[in-house]
Parts: structure tokens; C-alpha cells; sequence
């Protein structure tokens, strides 16, 4: 108690000092932290004393927030290597943040003195060196005001600059990230891609500029989301939001009047432990190399698309059911999984044996093994309206090696098609297995009664698997979620059932 009424009368007798020193009196305030004017002023004398106070975090002291890793004119660090590990930028500002006047030339003068105070920590941290290959004009929408929209908005407008070439003044690369300056009244200071977004190589910030002495810290925040980093609270760090009591900022030679609760990502230059140890195993991420997965029938993890990891990055991608061998960048690769490391931008194709046949059952359920002895099947096309049965041929399928496929209606493709098999009998000439309507694996009259029985019947068929099973002669077995079992040894037959009760069914024999 007795301390802490020390520290309130200290802290008293130190307002009251500022308050009657006239050294002070014609000092400006700063506005509220989103004020967009730049206060310089005198730095503050030596006769008033900068210990460290308890109830007031910074990183060196009350009255000093200076970047103590900062190296100099941040101009001077402008096309000059700070860092092994470069982050690649195009700086592109909308028409508000074009015409705000901030004691500089430009607005291109404002972001690269902010962006480089902003990479001096990086650098000296994490060697992440934030390199400006060109500033470009950005035309946003005048009526939002949300910063997350606005984000979407510079995507839309500036994607087709990501992981372009640029010749710029002072480097030549690719563009590994898209940084977007607003003056908008928008409802945040700052706004980077999430983690969804980085696994889709979708690196974009948007920036609003608060205060001189906040800029270089917002830059750093949101450029660590870009390594992984993400916000918290109550630890003291770059990426902290929680507060703190601040009475007065002091910053290369700058002076601001505070006396608010200020948040750590808008005075800290260091990172907690945690985010220490996730920028330290991302900061060599980019450029971030892509990996495009393709599968010729069955299934993969990650799913086949253009997925973008950290360059060095070692992946592993699984394939599914029936895995035959992988195509990386056109060479065969066996063994399953894989794994890929992303020195480069790779493609790699997952391989599978086609499937040998395909059956539909009325709406028992019942099928029989074929003599091609499968080893896999896998549940699609359930029925959900009873009057499909004959439904055999006219669509399109998804694999090659079958030729007939159910269309959603019974009608003259299928007894067309049932017809030029008749007659015909399994492992003879011309047989196919969808032809075998009643399965008793002869192509015969009863097959062509049931087409005549649902002709001109249509429905739809679905997909979902919930309540599934396939109840073999030996076993039962739930599908996995894309409808695949192996087949138990020594099974003759299965039914396919939902809840316990059969329903129709397509099974496709690998």
C-alpha cells in the first residue's frame, strides 16, 4: 500500500512539473491514436528523469518507445540489404492516402520511411528484410468501411502483381507480398492475411497510418502475420493487443503526450517466447513456392489444387484407395506417401488403377462379388427414389474404363442398352456388369421387365453417406467418408443398407 502511494504521488508531482515547466506549456498532444497528422516536437530535457515505471510498459523506458535495433535515417536503408531473408513488396495507396499531405514529398516518401523503421527489428531479429520493388495508385471504394472488406477489395484489384517480376529503383524479383496503404475512415489499423489465406499463396496487408511513432510497430505486426505469428493476449509482445498505461511516447527526437492505455503492438519491438520460436522456423518462408496436386481418379491429402508452403518446406501428401504411383514433376515416384520438399514450384500427380466394373442394384441393396476378383468397391449414387431401377446407362461417369453410367431416368438408353447385351452371360464376350439389372449375372427378360416397369421414371440420387453401411457375407464394413471399403476375403456378396434398412445403390470394383 505504502508503495503504491509513493508511485501516485511521484506520478503526481511529475504531472504537476510538465503542467508548470514552461518548457511544456506550448507542447502539442497527440490526438487519438488514430489521428493521421505527424506531431513532431522537442525531445523532452535531461532534467526530467526516464527510470523505468511498473504500471507503464515499453521496451526501454516510460518516456523512450525508440526501436532500439533502428539503424539511422530509415531512408538511407531504402535498396540496401538488411536481412538474409527478404520479404518482396509492391506498396500500391488509394486515392485518400494519395492526397494526405504528411510533411513529406509523397505518400511513396511516408510508406518507405515507415516500412523500413517498420523491418529494423525484423531484420535484427529475424533477418527479414522488407524490400519495396515499386509503389502503384489504388483505387478504393469511397463507401466502405470496414477494414476486412477493404482487404478483400485490395485483393481483388492487385492480385494479378502477386509473384509477378518487377523492375523496380532499387530491386528486381518476383512479388512475394501485395502491401496496401488506405486513408479511409475504415474501422482498424491493419489487416494481414490469415492462415487460410497464406495456404493459398494469398499474401496481402492493409494499412492504415496512425501516428508516426505507432507506424513502424503496426508494420511489424502485421508483417509477422505474414511468418505465422498471430495475435494474443496477455504476454508482452509485438502481437499483443492487451494495454498498458502510457504517459508519454519519446522517439527519435519526437515527442508525443500519451496518458492512455496503449496497446504492446504499437510500442513493442520484441516478441514473447512463443512467437520468437514461430518467426524464427517462418522467416526463411519466402518466396513461397507452390505445390500443385492433381489426381487422376481417387483421392489425396491435401486435396488436389495449388497449395503454397514456405520455400524448404518438406510436405508429405497422401493418396487414397487403389494408389498406383506419383508423377512429380513428370517423373515416377513410388512408395505412398510422398513427400516433396519445396526448394521450387512442383506438380505432382497421384496415380490410380482404374476401376475393372460397376453394378446398380434395384432397392435391395444386393450385390454379388465379380469374377474379376476385386479387392476394393467403392458406394456411390444412392438412391432415394425407388422408382430408378432400370436406371442403368446414358450419363457421363467419372471413370474411363466404364462406358455406361446412370442418367437420373429410365427411358430407351437403358433398354437399348440392355438389349444389345442379351443373352449374355458373365466372362462371355461383350458382357458389362451394369447390364445385369436383377444380379443373377445373366443379361435376360427379367432384366428388360424391370426397365419396362420404371420406364419414363426420373429422380435424383445422393450423395451423402450418413447411416451408410455394406453388409458383406463375412462382415460389415462403414465406408470411409468418400465411400471406399476393402473388400473381406472369401466375401460372395454384399447389401447395401442405411440405418439398417437396404436402398439402392451404385458400387464401382476395383
Amino acid at each position: 500500500m505504502e508503495k503504491a502511494c509513493l508511485k501516485k504521488a511521484a506520478l503526481a508531482a511529475l504531472i504537476i512539473l510538465l503542467l508548470v515547466n514552461p518548457t511544456f506549456t506550448n507542447l502539442p498532444r497527440a490526438a487519438a491514436a488514430t489521428t493521421e497528422d505527424l506531431w513532431a516536437t522537442a525531445a523532452l530535457p535531461e532534467t526530467i528523469s526516464s527510470e523505468p515505471m511498473p504500471e507503464n510498459f515499453t521496451t526501454e523506458d516510460y518516456l523512450n518507445t525508440t526501436n532500439p535495433y533502428s539503424q539511422g535515417n530509415p531512408f538511407d536503408q531504402v535498396g540496401e540489404s538488411e536481412g538474409d531473408h527478404p520479404l518482396y513488396v509492391l506498396v500500391f495507396a488509394d486515392e485518400e492516402e494519395r492526397a494526405t499531405t504528411r510533411g513529406v514529398n509523397s505518400w511513396e516518401e511516408w510508406a518507405a520511411l515507415q516500412l523500413e523503421r517498420g523491418d529494423d527489428a525484423l531484420a535484427a531479429n529475424f533477418g527479414i528484410d522488407i524490400r519495396i520493388l515499386g509503389f502503384l495508385p489504388w483505387e478504393s471504394n469511397n463507401y466502405t468501411y470496414n477494414m476486412d472488406i477493404l482487404w478483400y477489395e485490395l485483393e481483388a484489384d492487385t492480385k494479378q502483381y502477386l509473384r509477378m517480376w518487377c523492375n523496380g529503383d532499387y530491386w528486381q524479383n518476383y512479388v512475394d507480398a501485395i502491401i496496401g496503404i488506405t486513408a479511409q475512415e475504415v474501422d482498424g489499423v491493419g489487416r494481414s492475411s490469415g492462415e487460410e489465406h497464406l495456404d493459398r499463396g494469398r499474401i496481402f496487408i492493409l494499412i492504415k497510418w496512425q501516428v508516426y511513432w505507432a507506424d513502424d510497430n503496426v508494420v511489424q505486426h502485421e508483417v509477422s502475420h505474414l511468418f505465422h505469428a498471430p495475435d494474443h493476449d496477455p504476454i508482452c509482445c509485438a502481437m499483443a493487443y492487451h494495454t498498458h498505461p502510457q504517459y508519454f511516447i519519446f522517439e527519435g527526437g519526437l515527442y508525443w503526450w500519451v496518458f492512455a492505455d496503449v496497446r504492446c503492438l504499437v510500442t513493442a519491438y520484441v516478441w514473447c517466447t512463443t512467437c520468437d520460436q514461430i518467426m524464427q522456423q517462418n522467416c526463411g518462408s519466402y518466396p513461397l513456392r507452390a505445390l500443385t496436386i492433381s489426381a487422376s481418379a481417387g483421392t489425396t491429402d491435401p486435396t488436389p489444387g495449388e497449395h503454397f508452403y514456405g520455400n524448404g518446406t518438406t510436405v508429405s501428401v497422401l493418396a487414397g484407395y487403389n494408389f498406383d504411383h506419383w508423377l512429380l514433376d513428370g517423373a515416377i515416384v513410388n512408395g505412398n506417401p510422398t513427400t516433396v520438399t519445396m526448394t521450387a514450384n512442383h506438380t505432382l500427380e497421384a496415380h490410380f488403377y482404374e476401376p475393372v466394373c460397376a453394378m446398380k442394384t434395384g432397392t435391395n441393396g444386393y450385390f454379388y462379388m465379380p469374377s474379376v476378383a476385386p479387392h476394393l468397391l467403392r458406394v456411390q449414387n444412392l438412391s432415394v427414389y425407388q422408382g430408378l431401377v432400370g436406371d442403368q446407362a446414358g450419363g457421363t461417369g467419372p471413370y474411363g474404363t466404364i462406358s455406361n453410367y446412370p442418367d437420373g431416368t429410365v427411358d430407351m438408353n437403358d433398354i437399348s442398352f440392355i438389349i444389345d447385351k442379351f443373352m449374355s452371360s458373365e466372362n462371355q464376350s461383350g458382357w458389362d456388369y451394369m447390364a445385369d439389372v436383377a444380379p443373377d449375372r445373366t443379361v435376360d427378360m427379367t432384366d428388360i421387365s424391370l426397365v419396362i416397369d420404371n420406364f419414363g421414371n426420373s429422380g435424383p440420387y445422393q450423395a451423402s453417406l450418413a447411416g451408410v453401411t455394406v453388409l458383406f457375407s463375412t462382415d460389415q464394413t462403414i465406408p470411409d467418408s468418400n465411400g471406399f471399403v476393402a473388400i473381406p476375403q472369401g466375401a460372395i456378396n454384399c447389401t447395401v443398407e442405411r440405418n439398417g434398412t437396404a436402398i439402392g445403390a451404385m458400387i464401382i470394383f476395383w
